[in-house]
């Protein structure tokens, strides 16, 4: 069930099952969006992925976990406009924090990465996904860097391990 986390609703608790269901082979997305609405279908597509999901309408609040607790979180999925903090600062607090994290803006504009990347430099993304987009497509982006990420730690255990 998406665990969608609010100002209102009891955080610390919901905070805790959030991690305690968790385990290192499960592949975790955290998905800011302050559009319940989209918050939501985004966040039931991915499960449905067989993805774990931590989903929060407030910025504040998703930053307060990836300080705290979401060592286990692979991508941020987030919105660029929210109230309180902006996508952008969110990503750029988050990538200090945790630099490998893998990052998805989503935007109604019409915007490749390195478009994006030449308009905000300071803000270090890994994509963009327009919106409206399918469950598929952001399933797939997420994918590319599982994938990606898994290759290259073979090829460091190949390096370090082999002789090849």
């Amino acid at each position: 069930m998406l665990n969608t986390c609010m100002p209102h609703y009891n955080f610390y608790k919901l905070q805790e099952r959030l991690v305690k269901k968790n385990n290192e082979k499960t592949t975790t997305i955290m998905i800011v969006d302050d559009d319940i609405d989209t918050l939501t279908v985004t966040g039931r597509s991915l499960e449905h992925a067989g993805f774990k999901v931590h989903a929060f309408a407030d910025p504040l609040t998703a930053l307060h976990h990836v300080q705290n607790d979401c060592k286990y979180c692979q991508v941020l999925v987030s919105d660029v406009r929210m109230p309180a903090l902006t996508g952008f600062q969110l990503v750029r607090k988050v990538k200090d924090l945790r630099p490998e994290m893998k990052v998805i803006m989503m935007t109604m504009f019409e915007v490749n990465k390195p478009e994006f990347e030449a308009v905000f430099p300071s803000t270090p993304i890994d994509a963009v996904i327009r919106r409206p987009f399918t469950p598929s497509q952001l399933v797939e982006k997420i994918r590319g860097f599982l994938d990606t990420m898994a290759q290259g730690t073979t090829r460091r255990r190949m390096y370090v391990h082999g002789r090849s």
